[in-house]
C-alpha cells in the first residue's frame, strides 16, 4: 500500500523521523452555529475558530 501512495504523495518533510503521528482538531462555533453555515455557503473570506494538536504515537 504504501508504494502506491507514494507515487501520488511526497512524505511529510517535517516528519524526518518518519514516525505516525496524530492530528487532533476542535472547532468551536457559535451557539446558532453561525461558523459552520456560513462556510457551507462557500463564501470567499471564512472564519473558523480551531485548536489543533499534534503528537506521536507512543509519546505523551
Amino acid at each position: 500500500m504504501l508504494e502506491l501512495l507514494l507515487v501520488t504523495m511526497e512524505p511529510d518533510k517535517y516528519n524526518k523521523a518518519q514516525e505516525f503521528y496524530t492530528i487532533s482538531n476542535l472547532y468551536y462555533d457559535t451557539k446558532d452555529n453561525h461558523l459552520i453555515r456560513n462556510s457551507l455557503s462557500k463564501p470567499k473570506y471564512k472564519e473558523k475558530l480551531r485548536i489543533r494538536a499534534y503528537s506521536v504515537w507512543g509519546r505523551a
